[in-house]
């Protein structure tokens, strides 16, 4: 009976250590995937270079041009004759590895991070998207996906998300004093005469194409959820996802329109919200024009808010 006892004793002490085994090996799993955002990505995971698509400057309508009238907004009009010089713009918007590369190397926090918002106002977090729903969760911010999930290592080259525009411009200023070269956001005025197609424009409704369907995400093909940059067509430049996928942050204040000619314009003078241009995967096909333009204030960051960048010649 005793040596019965010792057998059974000795196997229940293998089983614990198995057990406590398996909780370490789980347990571990757990702090890494928390880390793996707090202090950047992996070395082997690190994204791809950011590519240039040369654009040459020309003449062009900007606003509600005879193609966007039927759902143009009263913002697109009047349409008006823009003059930009040559410049280039991101083939895609910023991904999600390229924004880890940034706050890894610059220990950058974000909007959502520091609660910066209305003046004396603290608010941390974002607005998240689910089933037409939008709340706002205060937990949230660029390692999260539209519905408030912790994103990973699979969804690298998905735009990044929930960032401002200030969040937009602090990238912008690190990524020139990385490479040496100035980059900035895209004018309002260079972004549609990019998406338009420049020289090479069709005078389609979206960028690329009359059906959406071909070279964007929104509402209708989404799921109400980001996809990977560069799935659709591109447009007449060879430009990816400048309808739909996300809201794209520009550099200019907004204002009304006027019909003067305009040459490499800047935006307002004065006003507190900045330019976002494309609809976002949750948006109707009449946001995603290559016309329409939203107002944001510079501090705003959401579910839908990314950007890409610009350079000039």
């Amino acid at each position: 009976m005793l040596n019965l006892r010792f057998v059974l004793f000795r196997n229940m002490k293998k089983h614990w250590k198995i057990l406590l085994l398996a909780g370490s090996i789980v347990a571990a799993g757990i702090i890494i995937k928390l880390l793996f955002f707090k202090e950047g990505l992996k070395s082997e995971d690190s994204p791809k270079k950011i590519e240039m698509v040369f654009i040459q400057g020309g003449t062009f309508t900007m606003g509600a041009t005879n193609e966007q009238e039927d759902m143009a907004y009263d913002n697109e009009k009047p349409s008006h004759k823009v003059t930009v010089d040559d410049f280039y713009l991101a083939k895609y918007p910023v991904t999600l590895g390229q924004f880890s590369e940034f706050v890894k190397e610059s220990k950058y926090l974000t909007n959502a991070e520091t609660g910066i918002a209305k003046p004396g106002i603290t608010t941390y977090g974002s607005w998240t998207s689910k089933e037409g729903k939008d709340k706002f969760i205060q937990t949230i911010n660029w390692r999260y996906d539209s519905y408030g999930e912790l994103r990973d290592s699979t969804e690298l080259d998905h735009p990044v998300l929930h960032v401002s525009w200030d969040d937009a411009i602090a990238f912008c200023k690190w990524l020139s004093q990385k490479t040496g070269r100035q980059y900035r956001l895209p004018t309002e005025a260079e972004w549609e005469y990019a998406a338009r197609g420049g020289q090479l424009s069709n005078g389609y409704i979206y960028s690329g194409s009359n059906n959406l369907d071909e070279v964007g995400w929104y509402i209708d093909n989404s799921a109400d959820t980001t996809h990977a940059v560069g799935q659709k067509l591109p447009n007449e430049l060879g430009i990816f996802d400048m309808s739909g996928l996300i809201w794209e942050w520009c550099q200019d204040l907004y204002g009304p329109y006027t019909a003067e000619s305009q040459i490499n314009p800047q935006g307002a003078q004065e006003g507190n919200r900045r330019i976002v241009r494309g609809g976002t995967i949750v948006r109707f096909q009449s946001d995603c024009r290559v016309s329409n333009r939203k107002p944001f204030l510079h501090y705003n960051r959401g579910s839908g808010l990314g950007f890409r960048v610009a350079c000039s010649k």
